[in-house]
């Protein structure tokens, strides 16, 4: 005998009224009373007449996998960086909203294909979110082979078909290209990491886009990369030229430019009186430092939500194609610029 939603209410001894708002994700049930019915609904295994093709209830497991690149942006410390610890924690919270278990998975990109395969010889991985910033397009196309229902975050390859969702990071430069031109910044200057991520090409792209409207280049003397894994490192600063320092620095992430903001105030060089600095990601400390930081605000909630609802839509249908979106970034302006 088919199980109906009248029969998992009763279970749960709820109205089906409830039940229908716990299946669509809906507020006005307790999280104690979400949780139940979504255990009875498991135990049951009742499927709906009518499923929606995001609903909330497909998935019961994901793993969260995340890549950790000892040279690169996320390394083993990522849990100290603002923005992936958002990440991280918006995600399980988002999955175990709607009654599903997250399980959290850190993956060494030197060994990424033996970690994998002993992930997934350990216990079955259907469903998967990757925290994708450093991999490459071959690492992409191995973990897709690997997993049947996959999204990657904060990264994307025009040429690939899987499923990507991250900041705009294009845009983001762009906009804060013209927002230091706007503020009357004409030599500007960039603070890159020595890794360069598809994330910071796409940067590099929008902030030289942006100073062409005004006929401007990025001088190569303006240009300078630094050891991002060693950035708080006494000497990690030292290419820099501080006797012929730019207008203003766009720096490739917040990180990067809390550091510059530290060494140039060591050097009593005044942010914003004597040069502007402007980050990207908005992590939690760029209001905290002094001055408070100028920088691009990343979604992160936004991100996480798209992620989930294109896992939810790979789960649904099997006719569902990979598809790429760029979250819109905005500009945060506080005291540095």
């Amino acid at each position: 005998m088919k199980i109906k939603m009248s029969d998992i209410a009763k279970k749960a001894g709820v109205s089906i009224a409830a039940v229908s708002l716990v299946l669509n994700g809906k507020p006005g049930v307790s999280e104690k009373t979400r949780k139940k019915i979504f255990r009875i609904i498991k135990e049951s295994d009742y499927i709906p007449l009518r499923q929606k093709r995001e609903s909330t209830r497909v998935i019961a497991n994901v793993n969260l996998i995340i890549i950790s690149d000892q040279h690169g942006v996320v390394n083993e410390m990522y849990q100290k960086n603002p923005f992936f610890d958002t990440l991280v924690q918006c995600t399980a919270e988002h999955i175990d909203k709607f009654g599903g278990t997250l399980q959290i998975n850190t993956v060494k990109i030197e060994s990424l294909h033996e970690e994998i395969n002993r992930i997934i010889s350990r216990t079955t991985v259907v469903n998967a979110i990757v925290l994708a910033t450093d991999l490459d397009e071959n690492d992409i196309d191995f973990i897709e082979n690997k997993i049947k229902n996959v999204v990657f975050v904060d990264t994307s390859f025009r040429k690939l078909k899987a499923d990507f969702v991250t900041p705009d990071n294009y845009q983001g430069a762009y906009e804060a290209g013209m927002f230091l031109l706007n503020h009357n910044y004409r030599r500007i200057g960039y603070l890159a990491s020595n890794k360069a991520t598809q994330n910071f090409l796409s940067r590099r792209e929008g902030l030289r886009d942006s100073l062409a409207t005004q006929n401007l280049k990025l001088a190569e003397k303006d240009f300078y990369v630094v050891d991002f894994a060693n950035l708080f490192s006494k000497n990690s600063l030292n290419s820099i030229n501080f006797n012929d320092l730019p207008e203003a620095f766009f720096c490739e992430n917040d990180i990067i430019a809390i550091r510059l903001i530290k060494e140039l105030t060591h050097r009593n060089i005044l942010v914003p009186r004597d040069i502007g600095v402007m980050g990207f990601d908005d992590v939690s400390t760029a209001a905290l430092c002094s001055p408070e930081l100028t920088t691009v605000h990343i979604p992160t909630i936004q991100i996480v939500e798209q992620a989930v609802r294109d896992l939810q839509a790979q789960v649904a249908s099997k006719e569902f194609k990979g598809q790429k979106t760029f979250i819109t970034t905005e500009i945060i302006e506080r005291e540095s610029t």
